[in-house]
């Protein structure tokens, strides 16, 4: 019984500690920032134009990269955007709302990941609680940036490099997610490749 009850304390308070994150990410999330940047409305004009013509601002089928300002965005924001412009309509809530997900997405596999490497669900429930009120965190996870979406693809796809001592599947996925998080932001074109070779190095 106390082994049970215990495990339910664990459940209640991740439960928690994801609920309030969503809540610091949700909260007036139309207001606050007060209006859209201008990345965060170049990267909902181009999903929109893919969404209704396949191309993007300049004509380009279905690209890989993202003219823009004269510099170039990554493609996995903008593809992220599509459904969430078609389902809401293209205004400032679809356009955050991947990004307050992907936030909260941060919180469960920072809890994931703590606990397969340091199998404590305590020391793993207070890295999530770390990581649910990190103010660069929320800060990140209220605006459609691409260096957020890029963190959750890295997180997930490490989770499911360490899942591979136990199915070898995983370390396929593992890449995917990875080169999800390549493709999701410029910075991340060197860390992930440099982290990568360090998850090699880990597992031999």
């Amino acid at each position: 019984m106390y082994k049970l009850s215990r495990k339910n304390a664990y459940f209640w308070l991740l439960l928690f500690v994801l609920l309030l994150g969503t809540y610091f990410r949700l909260y007036r999330l139309r207001q606050i920032p007060n209006s859209l940047s201008a990345d965060e409305v170049a990267f909902a004009y181009n999903a929109y134009s893919i969404l209704k013509t396949g191309r993007d601002e300049f004509g380009n089928y279905l690209p890989l990269h993202f003219r823009s300002f004269d510099d170039y965005k990554n493609p996995v924001l903008v593809y992220t955007l599509v459904p969430f412009i078609s389902v809401f309509g293209l205004n400032d809530w679809a356009i955050r709302l991947p990004s307050v997900l992907t936030g909260v997405g941060v919180i469960w596999f920072s809890f994931l990941i703590t606990f397969e490497l340091t199998r404590s669900k305590k020391t793993a429930l207070v890295i999530a609680f770390l990581a649910s009120i990190s103010p660069w965190l929320i800060q990140y996870s209220r605006v459609a940036i691409d260096m957020n979406i890029a963190l959750f693809f890295a997180l997930w796809g490490t989770w499911l490099w360490l899942k591979g001592k136990y199915k070898s599947v995983a370390y396929f996925l593992a890449v995917i997610f990875l080169g999800l998080a390549f493709y999701s932001y410029h910075a991340s074109k060197i860390w992930v490749i440099l982290f990568s070779v360090c998850l090699l190095l880990f597992t031999w």
